[in-house]
């Protein structure tokens, strides 16, 4: 006898907002770490430098147009 399962689907009328949250809170959380981030030093002296504010607010509002 083959097992079976029974599956609940979400509606779309309720999976849009779900997925917009998901959406927003994916963004914000990149903006964070990029807004929060240091420069760092890492094995054999490589080092990456913090992005600027200034440079990420005008990478922002380029993509945003």
């Amino acid at each position: 006898k083959e097992p079976t399962f029974q599956q609940t689907h979400l509606a779309d009328t309720h999976l849009n907002p779900l997925i917009t949250s998901t959406v927003e809170a994916t963004e914000e959380a990149i903006l964070n770490a990029l807004t929060m981030a240091t420069t760092v030093v890492g094995r054999d002296s490589h080092r990456i430098d913090a992005i600027s504010l200034s440079r990420l607010r005008a990478i922002l509002h380029h993509q945003a147009k």
